[in-house]
């Protein structure tokens, strides 16, 4: 996912990494997800689609990722371990903390008018009206990779 994100970045700027996460994120979440028979998902307490917001434990967790990664000592890129929880069928979720490790993150990001370029910002507010997805800094947690794996017959 990252990849091509970086991708849509380098061939038209923050403009186009927008366009590519509006129009081709959930297929690529959901064609990985697919092909090894799990469901992904991306969640965030500061969704730019409502689609992404996380539910209750996802927003504790978020918290808790966040708090670790504040107080930890190990240089970057370490961050938190993944947590492993069972779901009401008896399948695993397995939910890891997506970080803001990139300073480009902030083009799209960051603060409106400091790391996000007016152009940007109108193409966010173009296609996410309720966007909640900025202020962040390098660093803090974006909101959580989930993937549920079913349970074994």
């Amino acid at each position: 996912m990252s990849g091509e994100l970086m991708r849509a970045m380098a061939n038209g700027g923050p403009t186009n990494a927008i366009a590519f996460c509006s129009t081709r994120a959930l297929e690529v979440t959901q064609t990985v997800g697919g092909s090894n028979r799990v469901e992904l998902r991306r969640v965030s307490h500061a969704p730019r689609n409502p689609a992404n917001a996380a539910n209750e434990l996802e927003r504790r967790l978020i918290a808790h990722f966040q708090a670790e990664l504040q107080a930890m000592t190990h240089p970057p890129p370490w961050v938190p371990a993944p947590v492993l929880r069972t779901n009401a069928t008896g399948g695993i979720v397995f939910y890891a903390p997506i970080v803001l490790s990139n300073p480009l993150c902030l083009q799209c990001h960051g603060i409106p008018g400091r790391e996000i370029a007016p152009a940007t910002q109108a193409a966010i507010a173009g296609r996410y009206p309720a966007d909640r997805a900025t202020g962040f800094r390098v660093g803090d947690v974006r909101g959580l990779w989930r993937v549920d794996f079913p349970k074994e017959p």
